[in-house]
């Protein structure tokens, strides 16, 4: 077995990627002679895994070069050891990235282990994977980031106390919102609320922003608000 071996991962080019050569994603394929920078395109995340939808390919040592890690990793399942292939199998039970950032990524809902295998045994063309994908963050640098949703007695606050808000989710979703949970319980409404928002015509929003940024100017000096339903970790 390869002491080592050398990988060609592979690059993903999303939106929120820094781009050409601002991006530590694309420093680092620089190191591969295949790669091409461009500066005209966003380098998001490099991939070292086994992932089919950027699967890492080696290229040292030569005798194996053009082989998919996963092919090597199914044939030499010690390089693993016995208790990961015994728990997961002849395959990397991880994908590891680097990520290089220059706006905002998209919003993520993960499924449990369950509803993962349940959804890429029914859909494997839009769910090709079927782990559930718990994420661990190490931040290089400067990092600000959203997980998971305030208690929903806050979140409750805001609807209640803020007009701009109101607004955005509408009178029905309001009228849930602040009425005494009955048989609808919280999880029904912080879905609801949150579809709403998420779905709301962009104008609108654009629209009460720019009121509760007004708002929040006219209040008196010294009074600092945050408005902000998810979790906030800096």
């Amino acid at each position: 077995m390869a002491s080592f071996l050398e990988l060609s991962c592979a690059v993903q080019k999303y939106a929120w990627g820094k781009y050409g050569s601002a991006s530590e994603v694309a420093k680092l394929k620089l190191k591969d002679p295949s790669f091409s920078l461009s500066e005209q395109e966003p380098y998001a995340e490099l991939w070292m895994g086994t992932h089919v939808k950027g699967p890492s390919i080696i290229s040292y040592p030569s005798s194996i070069n053009g082989l998919q890690l996963s092919k090597w990793i199914h044939d030499n399942p010690s390089s693993l050891g016995q208790k990961v292939v015994d728990k997961y199998g002849r395959n990397l039970p991880f994908l590891f990235k680097i990520l290089s950032i220059n706006k905002a990524l998209s919003i993520q809902a993960h499924p449990t282990k369950d509803h993962a295998h349940y959804l890429h045994s029914n859909s494997p063309q839009y769910y090709p994977d079927s782990n559930h994908k718990p994420e661990l963050v190490i931040a290089l640098n400067n990092f600000e980031g959203l997980c998971g949703f305030r208690p929903f007695e806050e979140i409750r606050n805001f609807v209640v106390n803020v007009p701009e808000l109101q607004t955005v989710l509408g009178d029905e979703i309001v009228q849930q919102m602040t009425t005494p949970l009955s048989t609808v319980t919280a999880n029904d409404l912080l879905k609801n609320s949150f579809t709403k928002l998420m779905n709301q015509d962009q104008s609108i929003i654009e629209q009460e922003l720019d009121k509760l940024r007004e708002r929040l100017k006219q209040e008196k000096k010294g009074k600092h608000t945050l408005y902000c339903c998810y979790n906030v970790a800096i």
